[in-house]
């Protein structure tokens, strides 16, 4: 009897010890949760396909998205809120640039010409002759500048409003996916699937120079606001970046980057941000490079990430159809 009754104190001990080691692991999964969808300022709705493309109209505290679901949609920055949508290209939209002091959007598309649209109403203004498709686009900060990234590895350059018949550039040997303006308007930085960074000068068009990154491909360019770094996401690799002035490489960002498919620089240069093949988006502090929060809440890969103009939040697109808004640590 009494050692049927120790057995049995001993089964009962067990119990509450398993028990409180799976209470305290739900509590952990809770708290874990929290810190990262607890910053999640807002989930955009209205797409009904992956988005692939996001583009900040500021002076008209305006998001613009679009993907696969050929549409365009403006959202106020202030309310989140879906305030107009309209149908753009009859094809997926890969691209978005505001044209800045014009209000007016120009979308690209792998299966239709570049068109510009008006802000906010979404009037049609004009459908470029050349390039035929494209799979990217950057405009200058001072508008004076616009180029697209083509699929067979040729970049187009124009000078709207008064010259909008591109020229071709020619480099890269595969697609262009990614495009960056220095902020000064007048070097344009380009990522291929051929494993190079280019650099141009904007207004003549000429090769400056050139950044191997192996037999790897970028998915994402990022230029900060005072010229002198660039990031790229690239294929197996996460994040690399380079300073401009001494082309030297900096230093790695290490696995915590995973596979980034985009990138983007606050509006001081303090931060970045990344979206992942596993849905996350990660917040970085931009020097030293490190993370400050990785962020889970899309199902699928995150295709585009933006900084609202004040730099307090980030935007990301996802191919789950969302868009979502997170605060950014420490503003």
């Amino acid at each position: 009897m009494v050692e049927a009754a120790f057995t049995l104190r001993r089964s009962r001990r067990r119990v509450v010890w398993l028990a409180g080691a799976f209470a305290l692991a739900i509590v952990a999964a809770v708290v874990g949760w929290l810190s990262t969808r607890g910053e999640e300022l807002a989930t955009l709705r209205g797409h009904t396909g992956p988005v692939r493309a996001l583009a900040v109209a500021a002076d008209q505290n305006l998001l613009v998205s679009a993907g696969d679901d050929r549409q365009v949609r403006l959202w106020d920055l202030r309310s989140n809120r879906s305030i107009k949508s309209f149908p753009a290209q009859d094809g997926k939209i890969v691209g978005l640039a505001v044209l800045p002091n014009r209000s007016a959007l120009v979308t690209v598309s792998p299966d239709l010409k570049p068109a510009v649209w008006s802000l906010p109403d979404g009037r049609p203004v004009q459908t470029l002759g050349s390039p035929d498709t494209a799979e990217s686009v950057a405009v200058s900060p001072d508008g004076r500048h616009l180029a697209f990234g083509g699929p067979d590895g040729r970049i187009w350059c124009c000078s709207p409003p008064d010259h909008l018949t591109p020229k071709p550039l020619k480099g890269h040997m595969k697609a262009v996916h990614s495009l960056a303006f220095t902020p000064d308007g007048t070097r344009l930085h380009s990522g291929g699937l051929d494993g190079f960074i280019r650099t141009w000068d904007a207004g003549s068009g000429q090769l400056k120079d050139q950044l191997a990154v192996g037999n790897r491909r970028v998915f994402g360019l990022t230029i900060f606001p005072d010229g002198t770094r660039v990031v790229a996401a690239v294929a197996g690799a996460g994040l690399r970046g380079w300073s401009l002035d001494k082309r030297e490489e900096l230093p790695a960002f290490g696995d915590d980057a995973g596979m980034a498919w985009c990138v983007a620089v606050s509006p001081d240069g303090s931060k970045l941000a990344t979206g992942h093949e596993d849905g996350t988006v990660k917040v970085w502090e931009a020097n030293p490079a490190r993370v400050l929060r990785t962020y889970r809440g899309h199902r699928l890969v995150v295709l585009a990430v933006a900084f609202a103009p004040d730099g307090g939040s980030v935007f990301s697109a996802s191919g789950d159809g969302t868009i979502k808004r997170w605060k950014v640590p420490g503003r």
